[in-house]
């Protein structure tokens, strides 16, 4: 039962963040405030989530950090989000339990993977890249080297709702 609430929450987060910009960046107006509603719930949720575990932590600490390395934290909504993951990172977690090593070995294989897709432009991986299957790869090697499949299923659920999301509303 775990899983499937934390798969749901990941699936909501990501909802709502990508509901959040599309009502800011692309006219989206479902309801008065509802760029406010959307970013409150997907703060409460990543509070949430980076708080739950130390998998999900270094899941979603990770990718912010690769995030802003990228500067795609490209507008007010993001950056405040991105600051209250900050917080809840140095809420939750003290300098005895901090992950530092797993969260840089993630955050360096995004990167990675990032100047792959950028820099050498692989024709064979072209279409790995382009339907972001590389980001299912440092969850992957996480879920296996802490035996714990919660590192996977947020990435799946948070790509899969952004997928699922273009598609209904019909937004590239």
């Amino acid at each position: 039962m775990e899983f499937v609430i934390l798969s749901s929450l990941a699936f909501l987060f990501w909802m709502s963040q990508k509901l959040t910009d599309w009502h800011h960046e692309h006219g989206l107006s479902f309801f008065p405030w509802a760029k406010i509603f959307f970013w409150v719930l997907a703060w409460i949720i990543t509070f949430y989530l980076i708080s739950y575990n130390e998998v999900l932590f270094i899941t979603y600490f990770s990718l912010l950090l690769y995030w802003l390395i990228l500067l795609k934290v490209d507008n007010h909504w993001h950056m405040i989000t991105a600051i209250f993951m900050i917080f809840g990172v140095l809420y939750f977690w003290n300098h005895n339990t901090f992950p530092i090593l797993e969260v840089f070995l993630m955050f360096l294989s995004y990167c990675f993977l990032n100047f792959v897709r950028k820099k050498l432009k692989i024709k064979i991986l072209h279409k790995f890249f382009k339907y972001r299957i590389h980001f299912f790869i440092p969850p992957i090697i996480l879920a296996i080297y802490l035996w714990n499949i919660y590192a996977l299923s947020m990435v799946f659920f948070n790509i899969s709702w952004t997928y699922f999301a273009n598609y209904i509303f019909k937004i590239k």
